[in-house]
């Protein structure tokens, strides 16, 4: 909260004047804090929504993936036990023949019919 600056009160304010400029700074100063809470709060919702949508999307992909067989897995360079993890980007893999990493993504599988022409991503 900010303060009033005294050299700024005139010295001739009498004492309804100085309790009305009392009320009226700090009307305007809850008014600030309440708007600076309204946004704080915005950005919480905003945030828990991106927290939200991602556990969505890793829910998502780790059913796309329990839906494939063994062969298909294997493929992709994981196993039935590795799901969980690849799903939330804590399992890397090298795939020699492609010379790539692939750290938590599922390339797309849309051709698999298991996947029922979806994109596991």
């Amino acid at each position: 909260m900010s303060r009033i600056d005294p050299s700024r009160i005139p010295a001739n304010l009498s004492a309804l004047e100085m309790e009305l400029a009392a009320r009226h700074y700090r009307a305007a100063r809850m008014g600030a804090d309440i708007a600076d809470l309204i946004v704080a709060a915005g950005r919480g919702l905003r945030r828990l929504a991106a927290a939200y949508r991602a556990w969505d999307e890793r829910q998502q992909t780790i059913a796309d993936l329990e839906r494939l067989d063994d062969r298909s897995l294997a493929d992709i360079g994981i196993e039935r036990g590795e799901i969980a993890s690849f799903a939330a980007g804590q399992l890397s893999r090298h795939d020699a023949d492609e010379h790539l990493y692939v750290v938590g993504t599922v390339p797309a599988v849309a051709a698999n019919s298991q996947t029922g022409g979806r994109v596991a991503a």
